[in-house]
């Protein structure tokens, strides 16, 4: 369940924001995060929350596999995001 400030900065979120993921090439239950570089602490923070209840769920439409940090991906920051979101430099 979200809190309504969530709702509200999630609602700002396009696809296109999202981490890059992949398996592990040793073992297929290790997801490695890839972010993008552009991103604010605040969103990926967010996200990090958000990713946690998810997986902390029982749903069998979450899997729970585990989840490290890769090398960040250098990507341009999307049109759409909104200043919050983005690193300063």
């Amino acid at each position: 369940m979200l809190t309504e400030e969530e709702r509200q900065l999630w609602g700002d979120m396009k696809p296109t924001m999202m981490s890059e993921e992949e398996s592990d090439d040793q073992n297929d239950q290790i997801l490695k995060r890839r972010r993008p570089s552009w991103r604010s602490d605040k969103l990926n923070q967010l996200i990090d929350v958000l990713d946690e209840r998810m997986n902390g769920s029982n749903s069998k439409h979450h899997p729970k596999k585990q989840r490290v940090e890769g090398p960040l991906i250098d990507a341009s920051t999307p049109p759409t995001a909104q200043p919050w979101m983005v690193r300063e430099a």
